[in-house]
């Protein structure tokens, strides 16, 4: 008997690369504890074959549990991870502190800006330019 159980990451399976993924879930019974969660959905979307876990338990397969949300903070390490991780985006794995200076600043006066002019319009058209 060998039960795996795998929490859920945020920001789901897509993060990890495709023949993690593959590996990970080959072959073997896959459950997840909470069917309503979004993540199940995500999974049999992904062609990932999932149940819920039966009535009587489970013996042996991998048993997917969804992370507790950790608030913001936590969301934007799982991000940096991704991007910074294998597979994530080169542009940003090429960047050093030196090569953000010039974006730090930038992005930074154009808050100043829209402080300083009292309009939340542009405040908030800075808050989603850097996203």
């Amino acid at each position: 008997m060998l039960i795996r159980v795998i929490s859920y990451p945020p920001g789901g399976w897509i993060v990890l690369p495709r023949a993690e993924r593959e590996s990970l879930f080959a072959e073997r019974q896959i459950y997840h504890s909470a069917p309503s969660h979004a993540s199940y959905a995500e999974l049999t979307h992904a062609g990932i074959s999932v149940a819920a876990v039966p009535s009587d338990g489970i013996s042996e397969g991998i048993l997917v549990v969804p992370a507790p949300s950790q608030g913001p903070v936590y969301e934007l390490v799982t991000i940096v991870d991704r991007l910074l991780g294998p597979g994530g985006c080169p542009w940003d794995q090429a960047q050093t502190h030196e090569s953000l200076k010039r974006y730090l600043l930038e992005e930074a006066y154009e808050v100043l800006d829209a402080i300083d002019a009292k309009d939340s319009e542009k405040l908030q058209e800075a808050w989603e330019g850097a996203e």
